[in-house]
């Protein structure tokens, strides 16, 4: 092997340890973890995700009716945008618990666990505000209104909410 070759060699594979593997690059796009329950007023329109093996297993149901389940597997791509939503809405600050004082309403879970981050919140009739401080009112907050979206974003668009 002549010099130069080494080097060159040998630089590049300094290189690639100095950065390290491509796994050590951010955190995974996949969650190791994900289920989120979305249920309305009464008894009304249910929805429940739960991640397993890399996909989405969904199930809706309006009031009265048998849940329809299917299984969605989204792109890298959507599970990079949904995890950078995360990121932006801060959902690593949000409370274990969320709670107002209204008979009726909405109840809602969400758990999700990366290598690096994670988060369990639920509520009902009470939402994260853009610091993760729950709001009494029983009106969502533009922050969990964003969340939905992303929601349905990973989703191809399905309802969940």
């Amino acid at each position: 092997m002549n010099r130069a070759f080494s080097r060159r060699l040998f630089g590049g594979l300094l290189l690639i340890f100095l950065a390290g593997s491509p796994a050590d690059a951010g955190p995974t796009v996949v969650p190791k973890a994900f289920v989120a329950r979305i249920v309305t007023a009464e008894g009304g329109d249910r929805f429940y995700i739960e991640l397993l093996n890399g996909k989405i297993k969904y199930s809706s149901a309006a009031l009265g009716e048998k849940p329809k389940e299917e299984i969605i597997t989204p792109t890298r791509s959507h599970w990079r945008k949904f995890r950078k939503a995360l990121d932006d809405l801060n959902v690593w600050r949000w409370q274990e618990e969320y709670s107002a004082p209204f008979m009726d309403g909405t109840d809602w879970t969400l758990h999700i666990e990366y290598s690096d981050k994670k988060t369990s919140a639920r509520g009902f009739n009470s939402y994260p505000d853009s610091n993760g401080k729950p709001n009494e009112d029983g009106y969502t907050t533009e922050t969990f209104d964003r969340y939905i979206v992303a929601v349905r974003a990973l989703l191809g668009g399905r309802d969940f909410h």
